[in-house]
């Protein structure tokens, strides 16, 4: 049984490698992960890593219980086109100022706001080519969906990237040591190339 009671959404999708078809998982309702092979209980106890801080969740979580990274189907897959802008977070170190003028520049890209329900949320994830967002559950999320270009916003840093970035796609992620040496260009250059 994975315990993740205390844990964000993001957390849980780091930890969603490691589940299986069976598998128990103790966490808030709001950050259970729909679609997800496991039976969600209430509850106390079970597997938590000791390590989660000492390097990257998923292999904390894949370290505590023996297996081998698993990619699970959340939603079916769809054609991809389009972007998405997810800016919403609500820890200050994670603000980017550079939102609107990034939404000024792709006028075509769909904004997701904290507003909108976690179905949607998930339908217009599943959707896009690319998702643009701050170090947040939503990049796990696009990451979990199979988003072929998850451009995460990192700005606390490489060692904070090596343990929380998206598992299975990081390669367009942007690493800085703060939020405000991320430049707009910067964002539209991982974009376009």
């Amino acid at each position: 049984m994975f315990n993740l009671l205390t844990l964000h959404l993001g957390d849980v999708l780091m930890a969603l490698p490691a589940m299986r078809a069976g598998d128990s998982c103790i966490a808030q309702e709001q950050h259970r992960a729909p679609g997800a092979p496991v039976a969600w209980v209430d509850g106390v106890k079970g597997i938590a890593p000791h390590d989660l801080h000492l390097r990257h969740q998923t292999d904390a979580w894949l370290a505590a219980t023996g297996r081998e990274p698993m990619r699970h189907i959340l939603l079916s897959p769809v054609e991809r086109s389009g972007i998405v802008i997810a800016p919403t977070v609500r820890d200050a170190v994670r603000q980017w100022s550079g939102w609107d003028a990034l939404t000024e520049a792709l006028p075509a890209a769909l904004v997701v706001t904290a507003e909108w329900c976690r179905k949607t949320w998930m339908q217009a994830l599943n959707v896009a080519h690319t998702v643009i967002c701050p170090d947040t559950g939503t990049a796990h999320m696009a990451d979990a969906l199979g988003v072929p270009k998850v451009v995460a916003l990192h700005g606390q840093g490489q060692k904070h990237f090596e343990r929380y970035a998206p598992y299975w796609r990081r390669e367009h992620c942007i690493v800085r040591d703060s939020m405000q040496e991320i430049a707009v260009d910067d964002v539209l250059a991982v974009i376009h190339g």
